[in-house]
């Protein structure tokens, strides 16, 4: 095997303390909160890190009610979504996103803000949105008051 100059030596060692320093600052931009999304496995599974305040789902699946719930007013179980279920969701007239942990249709959303909706159609049916979308629009409560939470990955 051929052996390597000095001057190729010293570029590769560059090259992996620039990959590590790179690595490390994307990581440190770029990671979850402990309310985010934590882990993703193959087997499309999610485990979240619980919060301490109730939430409020709609059970119905319809349009309608944001934070509201059913007709039982108060807190219900949130509504567990596949991730094959939630990919499926990719269009700016049927889009589903994900915020906080939680699923969001963020279609009337879009309808709304049509400037910010062009953006936000690219992560429809993605885990995605907060680190591409939301990193660079801080409008997460208007986000969430325009949209109805349709619950959890799970």
């Amino acid at each position: 095997m051929k052996q390597l100059k000095k001057k190729e030596k010293k570029m590769l060692i560059a090259l992996g303390v620039v990959a590590v320093f790179g690595s490390t600052s994307l990581f440190n931009i770029y990671k979850p909160d402990k309310t985010e999304l934590e882990v993703i496995s193959e087997s499309e599974e999610v485990v979240e890190e619980k919060k301490a305040e109730p939430k409020s789902y709609s059970s119905s699946g319809g349009g309608g009610g944001r934070k509201s719930g059913g007709s039982g007013g108060g807190a219900t179980k949130p509504r567990n979504i596949a991730m094959s279920e939630f990919q499926k969701h990719t269009k700016s007239k049927d889009c589903w996103v994900l915020m906080d942990g939680e699923v969001y249709n963020i279609t009337n959303f879009i309808n709304e803000y049509p400037t910010y909706g062009n953006g936000a159609t690219e992560f429809c049916g993605t885990v995605g949105f907060e680190a591409g979308f939301l990193s660079e629009n801080k409008i997460r409560d208007t986000i969430k008051s325009k949209s109805q939470k349709m619950g959890i990955i799970g």
